[in-house]
C-alpha cells in the first residue's frame, strides 16, 4: 500500500467548496492505475481511500517491444523498453528505446480484441505498444496494449536487391543502405513478375510501402506487354490512300468520287495559282 488518503467525518454543513475539494480528490484517484487498484474502508474516524498501485512510472503503463505473435488472436509475446537518457537530443536517427529485460509479456493489442474471421496478426517484431495491466472477469491479472503508431503510415523505402520473376522485393526501410531490411510484397495488375512489369525496379531506386496487416506492400505496378513496333510505314498503306505512279510536284488531295486520297497535279486538284513577287523586275509571278 502506497498511501492512504482520509475523507473525516463532516461537523458542520455541507458547503459547496466541500463538495469541489470531494471533487478534486476523486479526479485525482480516477487517474491512478495499477495490479492492485484502490480499495474504500470505513472506519470510526472516517473512510480510508487505499491507492495499492505499483509505481511504473507516469500512468503506470509500460511501453513494450513485440518479439512475436502469442497463440490466439491478438495476442503477443513482447519485452519492456527503457527510454534512453543518452538518445533524448539525438539527431542522428539512433532508437530512443533499448530492451529493458529479457522478461516476456503476452499483451492482448486492443486494436485486435474482436478480429474478423480468417484473422491475420497486425503487428510485426519491432512494434512498440503502450501496454499496462488489467483484471480480467476471473480476477487474473492480464496485460493489455495500444500500438504506436506513426501519424504517416506510409513510409519510403528503398530497393536492395534488383527484383527478378517474383512479385517480392527485399528493401532498405526510411534510409538507403543502412535502414532496416524489410520484405516487401508488390501488386502487380496483371501479373506477378516484377522484372516484367512497369515501373521496373532495381537497385537503389526508391519506393513508397506500407505495412497492412503485418506485411509490407507497395502498389502502382502494371504487368508489360510486348507490341510490335513499326519502325516505317508507305503512305500507300494506308486504308483510304492510293498512290498511282507518282511524280515530282505532285500533291496528295481528296478525290469525293472515290471517297480516297490520291496523288494529282496542282491543277488536278483544283488548286489556284501561287503567285510570287519579284522585287528586282517589279512584276508578278505566276506558277502552277
Amino acid at each position: 500500500m502506497n498511501a492512504i488518503r482520509k475523507i473525516p467525518h463532516w461537523k458542520r454543513r455541507i458547503k459547496p467548496a466541500d463538495v469541489d475539494r470531494l471533487i478534486d480528490r476523486v479526479n485525482i484517484l480516477s487517474k491512478m492505475t495499477g495490479t492492485g487498484g484502490i480499495s474504500v474502508s470505513a472506519g470510526t474516524t472516517g473512510v480510508n481511500i487505499h491507492n495499492r498501485m505499483k509505481a511504473a512510472g507516469g500512468r503506470g503503463s509500460h511501453i513494450m517491444e513485440v518479439q512475436s505473435a502469442a497463440a490466439g488472436d491478438g495476442l503477443y509475446t513482447c519485452r519492456k523498453e527503457k527510454l534512453l537518457a543518452a538518445e533524448w537530443a539525438d539527431e542522428a536517427g539512433d532508437d530512443k528505446f533499448s530492451e529493458k529485460a529479457e522478461d516476456e509479456y503476452t499483451i492482448l493489442n486492443l486494436m485486435e480484441n474482436d478480429p474478423e474471421p480468417g484473422y491475420v496478426a497486425h503487428l510485426i517484431a519491432g512494434s512498440l505498444l503502450e501496454c499496462w495491466q488489467m483484471s480480467d472477469d476471473g480476477g487474473t491479472s492480464r496485460w493489455v496494449g495500444i500500438p504506436v503508431e506513426r501519424l504517416n503510415s506510409v513510409r519510403r523505402a528503398w530497393v536492395k536487391d534488383t527484383p527478378g520473376a517474383v512479385a517480392v522485393v527485399t528493401c532498405y526501410l526510411d534510409v538507403d543502405t543502412t535502414g532496416r531490411q524489410i520484405t516487401v510484397y508488390c501488386d502487380i495488375c496483371g501479373g506477378n513478375a516484377l522484372n516484367d512489369a512497369v515501373p521496373r525496379l532495381s537497385d537503389g531506386d526508391e519506393i513508397y510501402v506500407e505495412n497492412v496487416g503485418g506485411t509490407w506492400r507497395a502498389g502502382g505496378f502494371q504487368a508489360s506487354e510486348d507490341c510490335e513496333c513499326i519502325s516505317s510505314i508507305d503512305i500507300d498503306d494506308v486504308g483510304d490512300v492510293t498512290i498511282t505512279t507518282p511524280v515530282d510536284d505532285e500533291v496528295l488531295a481528296f478525290d469525293n468520287g472515290t471517297s480516297e486520297w490520291i496523288n494529282q497535279t496542282p491543277a488536278e486538284a483544283g488548286l489556284q495559282a501561287v503567285g510570287s513577287y519579284d522585287s528586282t523586275y517589279g512584276a508578278l509571278e505566276f506558277v502552277i
